[in-house]
């Protein structure tokens, strides 16, 4: 005889993109049996997956679904995600890795800076200006002595606006 085998889920597309400071991971299916939730993992350096979200699916359905999800704290550079499709029973299927490149975003907190508190600056070197165009000394990680006032900080990769509170 013939047997019917229900695969968990049939995945019709997979992608991933940067959007601001997080990386957006899109997918959609066509049918779902027995879906309990999807992992969303990414390769680190060191090639080990880590998860860093999770997304509950929809147990059983015929028509197209769509999902999305997060990595809050993605890392610079290329990194590689795939879903885990896990069913109830605990079973677990892997979705091919789809690839994001991402540029390092620089940002300084904290922001608005009260005068005197250190400034931490997310990319290496950095150059600091004040509203007129003048440059200050600044050091690699942070930034204590800056009057009252808006300063631009200026990095290879980019700029952000700081303000140095009373």
């Amino acid at each position: 005889g013939c047997v019917n085998v229900l695969m968990p889920i049939e995945l019709t597309s997979l992608d991933a993109f940067s959007e601001g400071a997080k990386v957006k991971l899109e997918w959609t299916t066509a049918t779902e049996h027995d879906n309990d939730f999807y992992t969303i993992e990414r390769r680190e350096s060191d090639s080990t997956w880590k998860e860093v979200d999770r997304v509950d699916g929809a147990g059983t359905s015929l028509s197209e679904l769509w999902y999305e999800a997060y990595d809050e704290s993605p890392l610079s550079g290329i990194s590689y995600y795939r879903l885990r499709q896990t069913d109830f029973n605990g079973q677990s299927k892997l979705s091919h890795m789809v690839a994001v490149k991402r540029e390092e975003v620089p940002f300084a907190f904290p922001n608005p800076a009260p005068s005197g508190t250190p400034i931490t600056w997310k990319v290496g070197e950095f150059q600091v200006f004040d509203i007129v165009g003048r440059n200050f000394v600044a050091r690699v990680t942070d930034v204590v002595s800056l009057p009252s006032g808006s300063y631009l900080f200026v990095a290879e990769s980019g700029s952000t606006k700081v303000l140095v509170t009373p």
